[in-house]
């Protein structure tokens, strides 16, 4: 019974220790019985991590207008997310490049699959944000050639779309497959910028033509304390309505 006590204390300290990989913060009590005296020492240790773990995760950070949920190929879940990391992205990542990422040379790429819970309307706490990102994610800068940026088309195409950000739109149907950044038509000549997660850029959900990209810059920064700090900051989150970012015509 003492190495079973040792064995959970310890994990204890490794799960407090690790608080930015939490994906689902609720708790279950499930009764043992041993036919043995509780220890009143150990039922403490364990109420106190619980406390603070509730206090951590039920901070009410900011608010919500409406609901936003993910759905493809557009949604109001993909282009906040979207928006949110294109805006830090492009404040940091001409530090990490050496070169000015404009509007008209770059976007955020995600994808649905990372996305893993709406925000729903009214207050949200730290916890609806390791909901929405339970995953460690960074933010990073890919560079991609001309062949790249097609065969990204040709992906999204065939995957019904995903988010991105609100400074390009995608118009993609099997005979033509265009884009534009800033309003502006892509020529099909130049080399693009694309902001997006370290999962992604390594060629995860088989994001191959980023994976294959020569050039990438992690920033170190963690996707979810970007959202943290951007409901935080601005408190009230509009509704983000659906634009015509990603129009896929089967």
């Amino acid at each position: 019974m003492r190495l079973a006590h040792l064995y959970i204390i310890s994990t204890l300290f490794l799960f407090a220790c690790s608080s930015q990989q939490i994906s689902d913060y609720k708790y279950n009590y499930n009764e043992v019985e041993s036919g043995m005296q509780q220890d009143s020492s150990f039922d403490s240790l364990i109420s106190t991590y619980r406390i603070k773990m509730d206090a951590m995760m039920n901070e009410v950070i900011g608010s919500s207008d409406s609901t936003l949920v993910k759905y493809a190929p557009e949604s109001p879940l993909g282009n906040f997310s979207a928006d949110v990391i294109y805006t830090a992205g492009l404040n940091n990542a001409s530090k990490l490049v050496g070169k000015e990422l404009t509007k008209e040379n770059s976007f955020c790429l995600l994808n649905f699959g990372g996305l893993r819970a709406p925000l729903n309307q009214g207050n949200i706490t730290v916890g609806n944000i390791y909901e929405l990102m339970p995953f460690d994610n960074r933010v990073v800068v890919v560079e991609l050639e001309v062949e790249q940026i097609r065969e990204m088309l040709d992906y999204l195409y065939e995957k019904n779309g995903q988010p991105v950000s609100d400074n390009a739109r995608f118009v993609l149907s099997k005979a033509a497959k265009k884009l534009w950044l800033n309003d502006k038509p892509y020529n099909f000549k130049e080399k693009l910028y694309i902001i997006t997660s370290d999962y992604l850029a390594g060629g995860g959900d088989k994001m191959t033509f980023l994976s294959d990209a020569s050039n990438l810059w992690d920033s170190g920064v963690l996707m979810r304390d970007i959202y943290l700090e951007h409901v935080r900051r601005q408190k009230t989150i509009p509704y983000y309505p659906v634009q015509k970012r990603m129009e896929v015509i089967k």
